[in-house]
């Protein structure tokens, strides 16, 4: 899970640079309708297998409709489609105020991350407002070169607040 091994990095490197203490991190993913589960159990593998092979291949491409149940096609989405599209993010942390451990978790953050036309508008404004913050923000951010993950290179920028100016929005709330 690539978002997993994103968090790791970061923590890694946020306990290596700076001694704070990384935190455990686990990702799941909620589908709302039970047939949407029915449908992905039934049709991701024969996705897979008619991937594996050129003929495969080309049937997907030349009939993108029949095979993914008509979510997409050569013609694209509407437009009213793509503008009512929306995504919600949830993460959800169980920690300790302070640094007593002996305790049971007493502190719970709630994060919500929301953006209307992820696809389109959201994407790009994210790609463009990130390679804009690298430019403007480059004293912000770690000395050196390398790889470093999102999370350590915007951490110290305005780039939450860049993204929410553009419809992306970001929420916390403490329990």
């Amino acid at each position: 899970n690539l978002q997993l091994q994103q968090v790791n990095r970061t923590q890694r490197y946020l306990f290596e640079t700076e001694g704070m203490r990384p935190v455990q991190m686990n990702a799941y993913m909620v589908i709302g309708k039970f047939w949407h589960v029915l449908v992905m159990i039934l049709f991701a593998p024969l996705l897979i297998l008619l991937a594996q092979f050129k003929c495969g291949r080309k049937l997907l491409l030349e009939f993108p409709r029949l095979f993914l149940a008509g979510v997409t096609s050569h013609d694209g989405p509407l437009e009213e489609t793509v503008e009512k599209s929306e995504f919600e993010m949830i993460l959800i942390a169980r920690g300790w105020r302070g640094n007593e451990l002996n305790i049971p978790p007493n502190k719970k953050v709630i994060a919500r991350v929301n953006a209307r036309n992820p696809v389109y508008k959201a994407t790009s404004a994210a790609l463009l407002l990130s390679a804009t913050t690298i430019i403007n923000e480059s004293a912000n951010m770690p000395e050196g070169g390398g790889v470093f993950t999102p999370g350590i290179l915007f951490r110290n920028t305005n780039l939450i607040n860049e993204l929410q100016k553009h419809g992306i929005t970001f929420k916390i709330e403490c329990v």
